[in-house]
């Protein structure tokens, strides 16, 4: 049996999903969340697959992702269809039903978050809706679980919906249905809440900015320093204790000289100092994801909204951007729910402008080495100058394209909710995994060839001297190309920049491996790196900040925007990003002077 839920943007369908499938696909209290269909068997019920569809408000397509639910819907390939409601917002959920009753197909209507309602002051008749509808109604809980079972239990049973709606075509006279519907099956005692009070604080046109620099202040001290800053520098001495008791090891057991710096040099260091920013890229995600599950992020884009008209886009775009400090895969996805077309194309063009986790291991180890204590400061300086940066290319867009248009801004203003804290955890950990897997696979395979490059000569003989191998003859064609941004003819960092196009991460492992193979315990502390300084740094962390994305993020680009338009970004922000970087050294080096 096939089983498909629909309901409104934030009503709790990937709650839902994930508790009936025991599944961990991404939630959060915020529309935009599910931009794609998932299918899994229910647990213990493998007879029954449950599909999870983006979020609607009708049957009339405004966007991509709401278009996969409609399509969807139209094809008629599933048996029962559950209308998941959010029951605090009951009378905008139910428009949506009338629209899926006309469907002809079985609909159950799940009122979820029930277990909210009475701190809201709402009082819902569940037969006198029933009866109404003419269709089952269940209260439902995603939180706690209460509900589901009856929920499934219900879908086996052959039951005939009463009566088929007919479609209704006019907004007023479907609007006119619900209310009347509404009314006699509900009833409000309207309290101020907590959030409301929060709201006066947080959306007042005057702290509502401030509040959120001093949020994501928060974020990222918290990310890069403290705790997390001490528990990254154990797990890089352990990686560099590791690398020298394997090589002492090796030595004794007369292992050649290839296969220990293989081991040692390629494969631990390499890919171990990757690793060793774990606790950074868990407390970010962590982080990220509580603001997404408090309701914080909706606030976040409607505070912008106003910003972003000016520059041509829509306060939807300032979610793209924030959920790109995650991932930039995510982001341009997220972008489907601008409904404006070129607002949509641009948002996700610009969206990995903002310093993905995966740089986050780049950030972290130029600015604690440059710049010590003041590091955390340092390093939100790259996402300020991000979002300059997105800004400054939207509004140029703006000027040039006259048909830029201005989309219309609808977003819902969710509740406030406490978010489960383990639930965040548990999400963190999901995507600190999918970071390992790359680690795992790209990152090592990577670290392997550039190891092999860096350790034989054109004539494959194994060498020590890391001038005289492949990856120094590969690196010295692209140098000159990189000269102004070092102020220095250096294949290493041209050779770390390359690689950073592929994966991110790699980048710091291309730093390890080539300096562990010249002796340097520290990248920065080797003889060929001295003519850096904290202006040739910051320069170096910027051109693999505005760089093009991962291959992964630019094939998603390719299948949102399509082939052409992927390839002229990509080639735009090659050349941008040498010639932004070259420009931060030269004014930093003028100013420290």
């Amino acid at each position: 049996m096939k089983i498909v839920l629909v309901g409104n943007q934030n009503s709790g369908k990937t709650s839902l999903y994930n508790r009936l499938t025991r599944s961990a696909l991404p939630v959060g209290n915020r529309a935009g969340v599910t931009v794609d269909k998932a299918e899994k068997g229910v647990a213990n019920r493998r007879d029954i697959t449950l599909t999870d569809l983006p979020g609607i408000y009708s049957l009339s397509p405004k966007s991509a992702e709401e278009k996969i639910t409609v399509d969807y819907l139209e094809s008629g390939d599933y048996d029962v269809i559950i209308n998941v409601c959010d029951g605090s917002a009951l009378k905008r959920s139910l428009l949506l039903t009338v629209d899926l009753l006309s469907l002809g197909k079985p609909v159950i209507v799940a009122v979820n978050s029930f277990d909210r309602l009475a701190a809201s002051g709402i009082k819902i008749d569940k037969k006198a809706l029933s009866d109404l509808l003419k269709t089952p109604i269940i209260f439902t809980s995603a939180k706690t679980g209460k509900g589901l079972s009856e929920l499934i239990d219900l879908t086996q049973k052959k039951y005939t919906q009463r009566t088929k709606f007919a479609p209704i075509t006019s907004m007023s006279a479907k609007v006119r249905l619900v209310s009347e519907f509404y009314n006699t099956s509900v009833k409000v005692d309207k309290k101020v809440t907590f959030g409301d009070r929060l709201d006066d604080i947080v959306l007042n046109k005057y702290l509502a900015i401030p509040i959120f620099a001093l949020v994501m202040l928060f974020v990222y001290y918290f990310s890069l320093g403290g705790f997390t800053g001490y528990a990254q520098g154990f797990l890089d001495r352990a990686v560099k204790q590791l690398a020298t008791a394997t090589e002492r090891l090796f030595i004794d057991k007369g292992v050649s000289q290839i296969t220990s710096s293989l081991i040692t040099n390629g494969i631990i260091k390499g890919v171990g100092v990757v690793a060793t920013f774990i606790p950074q890229l868990f407390a970010i995600h962590f982080c990220l994801n509580l603001l997404e599950r408090c309701g914080y992020l909706t606030r976040v884009a409607f505070i912008f909204d106003g910003v972003m008209q000016k520059i041509g886009l829509s306060g939807k775009s300032v979610v793209p951007f924030i959920i790109g400090v995650g991932c930039s895969v995510p982001a341009i996805l997220s972008a489907r729910t601008i409904e404006n077309k070129r607002q949509r194309t641009v948002t996700a063009i610009l969206a990995p402008f903002t310093p993905c986790s995966a740089k986050l291991p780049v950030i972290a180890m130029v600015t604690a080495h440059f710049y010590g204590a003041n590091a955390p400061l340092v390093a939100l300086s790259f996402y300020v100058i991000a979002i300059a940066l997105i800004v400054g290319a939207a509004a140029l867009l703006n000027k040039t394209n006259a048909s830029f248009g201005r989309g219309a801004f609808l977003y819902e203003l969710t509740d406030y909710r406490m978010p489960e804290f383990s639930a965040a955890i548990k999400d963190s950990f999901v995507k600190v995994g999918s970071f390992l897997y790359r680690v795992g696979t790209s990152v090592l395979i990577c670290s392997v060839l550039t190891w092999a490059l860096s350790s034989f000569t054109p004539r494959f003989e194994f060498t020590s001297m890391l001038d005289e191998s492949l990856l120094a003859q590969i690196g010295k064609l692209i140098a000159p190309v990189l000269y102004p941004v070092f102020g220095a003819n250096s294949w290493q960092l041209s050779v770390c920049f390359l690689e950073g196009l592929i994966a991110k991460e790699q980048v710091v492992s291309a730093l390890n491996v080539l300096y562990s193979s010249s002796g340097a315990l520290s990248p920065f502390s080797a003889d060929n790196l001295s003519f850096m300084n904290g202006a040739t740094a910051y320069a170096f962390v910027c051109l693999n900040l505005f760089s093009p994305p991962c291959i992964s993020a630019v094939m998603t680009l390719k299948n949102e925007v399509g082939k052409k338009r992927a390839a002229l970004t990509f080639a735009a922000q090659i050349a941008f990003s040498i010639l932004f970087s070259t420009a931060i050294r030269l004014i930093l080096s003028i100013f420290s002077h």
